[in-house]
């Protein structure tokens, strides 16, 4: 779906990247929105938002007086500035954010759990689709010390993820999709790993 969710927040954001995991043929109007360092930083003004709006209004008595730019190129512009004073920028500001909350995800040490809490804002401010990835899952030998480590840390952060949402009263309209890339073998291997196989997958949903 392309556009906006509600007020400044874009309806499809990419929190992490994920390959192939584009609009294809449907065209860059319809990309998800980054939240990269660049993305984030972007939202940011480098002046006042004051000084800001007097360059906004200077532009459109200029435009209004002699146009010149595509109205695909306005209305891109316009997207930006909305998402600037939307809820967007608000959502990815985890410094507003209490300390217990931030503890409770290890957003200070986790990149998922700091992931996750931000996907719990932007659901929160009215995002239709957030994507989240959390990879180093490719465990082809020693997958008992490997799962130990990136399955404790995906069940802690996403069980705070559904509790938060239900308690905010928002898990009955979120659907929450946890999907692999592909299946593993039911053998462990000579290396103590599993390898491929793509005829078997796993899917995990919640809320919804």
């Amino acid at each position: 779906k392309k556009g906006f969710a509600n007020n400044g927040v874009p309806t499809y954001t990419q929190l992490s990247k994920i390959e192939g995991d584009g609009p294809a043929w449907l065209g860059a109007g319809h990309m998800g929105y980054k939240v990269d360092l660049q993305g984030a930083t972007n939202l940011t003004p480098s002046f006042q938002k004051g000084k800001l709006d007097q360059r906004l209004k200077m532009i459109d008595i200029i435009e209004k007086t002699k146009p010149h730019l595509p109205q695909e190129w306005i209305d891109l512009r316009n997207k930006a500035v909305e998402m600037i004073y939307g809820n967007t920028s608000k959502a990815l500001d985890l410094s507003q954010v209490p300390q217990d909350m931030i503890k409770k995800y290890k957003a200070d040490s986790s990149q998922i759990g700091k992931d996750l809490l931000i996907a719990q804002r932007l659901v929160q401010a009215g995002a239709s689709y957030v994507n989240v990835s959390l990879g180093g899952w490719d465990m082809h030998n020693n997958i008992s010390d490997g799962f130990e480590r990136k399955g404790t840390e995906l069940d802690y952060c996403l069980s705070n993820l559904v509790s938060d949402l239900e308690i905010k009263g928002l898990l009955d309209k979120t659907l929450i999709v946890v999907a692999s890339e592909f299946g593993r073998t039911h053998k462990i291997n000579t290396q103590g790993g599993r390898d491929h196989k793509a005829a078997c997958n796993s899917l995990l949903f919640a809320g919804g």
